[in-house]
């Protein structure tokens, strides 16, 4: 009589064949997880880029709202202190080359979408802020644009929810620029 049970061949089979279904398996999810974090450290740098021109292009300042401990963020500007149609302008006069004075007021988002607090898809996480007065890792942060377009060096690290660091957003005052890029290991 043949007692029941498994070989050790036949156990290692099974451990082998395990083995292999997770090592073809493995790195496409690992990828898919970049992919997403990717997606979101993505729509981070086009709302910081919007508030960016917005504030060129409407004269006003606008920030960015970074909501580290909920991984959200909107875009928020100072309106107009009334609705009312500027006067036309002179066409003899000349054009002024600087943007209109900012007036103080408080910050209402901005129309549309990226007005909305949006949160970070795909497991993503809004990991640290660096500012130039030290770095943040809870709470809320703005990033403040001027008129001018310009705004205080700023970089923010997007990862994933384990905290591990993929992306990194960069403020780049005298550049006038956002930039994107992957983060240093």
């Amino acid at each position: 009589m043949r007692a029941r049970g498994f070989t050790l061949i036949e156990l290692l089979a099974v451990v082998l064949i395990f083995g292999l279904v997770a090592a073809l398996l493995g790195p496409p999810l690992g990828l898919q997880r970049d992919r997403a974090v990717r997606d979101a450290a993505e729509a981070l740098a086009a709302s910081c880029e919007l508030a960016r021109q917005r504030a060129v292009m409407t004269g006003r300042d606008h920030r960015l709202v970074l909501d580290l401990d909920r991984g959200m963020h909107r875009v928020e500007w100072r309106p107009p202190a009334s609705e009312e149609e500027p006067a036309a302008p002179d066409p003899d006069a000349p054009l002024p080359l600087s943007a209109p004075p900012a007036v103080a007021g408080d910050f209402e988002p901005i129309p549309g979408g990226a007005g909305r607090a949006t949160r970070l898809q795909g497991g993503a996480a809004l990991l640290e802020v660096e500012l130039p007065d030290g770095a943040v890792q809870r709470g809320a942060v703005e990033i403040l644009f001027d008129p001018s377009g310009t705004a205080d060096p700023a970089r923010v690290w997007v990862g994933d929810e384990d905290g591990i660091a993929h992306f990194e957003l960069e403020v780049r005052p005298l550049a006038d620029a956002v930039v994107l890029r992957r983060a240093e290991a």
